[in-house]
């Protein structure tokens, strides 16, 4: 009987500590209404450079038609006006994070996994979204400094084809940098600051998307499509300081024309669009913009 009671206590006391254990694991994504991160996002590849703030916010939580309560968090960049809604919940009890993926017949993926220790592959995939399921791997832990203190940090890694992925994780911040590299350049987000339950960490100054979008444009211009690297559809943002007869078409590298998305007389003002490219394979391609007299060119990448 002893032995029984003795066994018993061992097991309580081991499952208490697996869940103070996966508790403080959850520290490293902390999820809360009003949480805030801002990143400077680059995109450097052979064929040029770009740049820009992007703010990702905790908006409120909500249950949905499955039934299970969700944070709804909007991501906004600040060239162009393009807000994209994610919706994500914890489950404590297994150490995970899921993301509800209506671009995957609305089934949730697990985004993260706090159930492994370095070394471990985990089951959950961030960045792939309904593209060929790849394990994470726990690629290492640590201690460094961000934003003036010591931290605690968790660095995690995958990769298909040609697109390999790293990001890091820092307790009590979130995620403070995201490195992918594919066969024509890398993309990174880099931290810059963020609003963790009521305490400013680092630079939290954020451009105004809605006020920079309202503002009429004093140039032509034709922005780098995001994402690229894309599959199979990627957004085309452009601005025109006056109105004007707005053409913008799609070509392949030997100049044929694959599609006319864009042909129509438009005000003055920003402009965004989206290219579906599925019927295509993958490579390189052009999209032209023809505004009066403006004229401009550039390459994007389709992944398949």
């Amino acid at each position: 009987m002893k032995k029984f009671i003795l066994f018993l206590f061992v097991i309580l006391i081991t499952q208490d500590f697996y869940s103070q254990t996966l508790q403080d694991n959850l520290k490293f994504y902390p999820l809360a209404v009003g949480n805030t991160w801002i990143y400077h996002w680059s995109n450097s590849w052979d064929f040029g450079y770009e740049e820009q703030i992007i703010t990702i916010k905790v908006v409120t939580k909500q249950t949905l038609g499955n039934s299970k309560e969700y944070f709804r968090i909007e991501k906004k960049f600040s060239k162009g006006a393009n807000t994209i809604t994610l919706f994500e919940r914890i489950d404590s009890i297994n150490g995970l994070i899921y993301m509800l993926d209506y671009g995957c017949e609305g089934n949730e993926r697990i985004i993260e996994d706090f159930s492994g220790d370095v070394g471990d592959t985990l089951s959950s995939t961030r960045f792939l979204d309904c593209g060929p399921y790849v394990y994470t791997y726990y690629f290492e832990k640590g201690i460094d400094t961000t934003f003036n203190q010591n931290r605690q940090y968790k660095i995690f890694e995958n990769a298909v084809i040609s697109s390999y992925y790293k990001y890091k994780l820092t307790k009590d911040i979130g995620i403070s940098y995201i490195y992918n590299s594919f066969d024509f350049g890398i993309i990174q987000h880099v931290l810059k600051g963020c609003l963790i339950n009521g305490v400013l960490y680092g630079d939290t100054t954020a451009t105004d998307v809605e006020l920079e979008n309202n503002l009429t444009p004093n140039e032509f211009n034709l922005s780098q499509n995001y994402p690229n690297p894309f599959n199979p559809s990627t957004t085309i943002k452009f601005q025109i300081p006056k109105a004007s007869q707005v053409k913008l078409e799609v070509y392949d590298v030997l100049g044929n024309l694959i599609q006319t998305v864009v042909d129509e007389y438009k005000s003055a003002g920003n402009y965004q669009t989206e290219v579906n490219l599925s019927n295509l394979s993958s490579g390189i391609y052009l999209y032209k913009l023809q505004a009066g007299d403006f004229i401009s060119s550039k390459k994007m990448m389709l992944m398949k």
